[in-house]
């Protein structure tokens, strides 16, 4: 299906995650601030930077006890936290959303990740990676690596997407988050992302409808498709 139902003009880190708003102030402003930055204790490369804080995360399964263990299950509907089901109902299928940049790459920013129980092991772009491994020095830090690697073969590793919007109609400042590693959500989103911005010449503010349905042959454990 595709992952935009409407697009319409009608006008997965620590909790406190953040991301970057993708316009850069007004020009002008940039040259004044820098112009008295010591005189203003304004730091350069620093000052004119913005976030927005992540209000939480949307899931598109749940986990459910099984006498061998637990395991994930795909839903047919947003798994939502509680501010947002006082909105939309316990079991919303559809959420209408808003973007809150124009960037497509901070909107829906992709990886290839790999997780270990202690966390996030390894994250590349297809080309170089980053791997917590032994430094140098014999420390464990982050090491540089070529990518993909075994891993990706394996099935240790897989694309990962998160999706970062507005809620309108949910009381709070900052964004919603959904992850998703379903390689058919990631193309038809970044697509519907790309046509949204050859035709509004942006993305920030344009409402949309985001919804999720599970598709028929989908594996065990798999989200439901946006």
């Amino acid at each position: 299906s595709a992952p935009i139902q409407r697009a319409h003009q009608e006008a997965s880190v620590p909790s406190r995650a953040t991301i970057p708003l993708s316009r850069p102030l007004p020009r002008l402003l940039q040259a004044r601030m820098a112009e008295n930055a010591e005189e203003s204790g304004v730091i350069k490369g620093l000052s004119e930077r913005r976030r927005l804080p992540r209000l939480g995360k949307i899931k598109l399964g749940v986990t459910v006890e099984h006498p061998s263990g637990r395991y994930p299950k795909a839903t047919d509907y947003f798994v939502c936290p509680p501010e947002i089901q006082a909105v939309y109902g316990e079991r919303p299928k559809e959420l209408p959303v808003m973007s809150p940049v124009d960037d497509p790459d901070v909107l829906f920013p992709q990886e290839l990740k790999a997780y270990r129980q202690s966390g996030l092991f390894c994250a590349g772009d297809g080309e170089r990676a980053r791997r917590w491994g032994p430094g140098p020095d014999g420390k464990t830090t982050l090491v540089e690596r070529a990518c993909p690697c075994e891993l990706l073969e394996q099935g240790k590793c897989k694309p990962t997407a998160t999706l970062n919007f507005m809620l309108p109609d949910v009381p709070g400042i900052g964004v919603w988050q959904i992850t998703t590693s379903i390689k058919k959500s990631i193309i038809e989103l970044n697509t519907a992302f790309e046509q949204m911005l050859a035709t509004f010449g942006g993305l920030r503010g344009i409402p949309f409808t985001l919804s999720l349905e599970v598709e028929q042959g989908q594996r065990p454990g798999e989200g439901g498709q946006m």
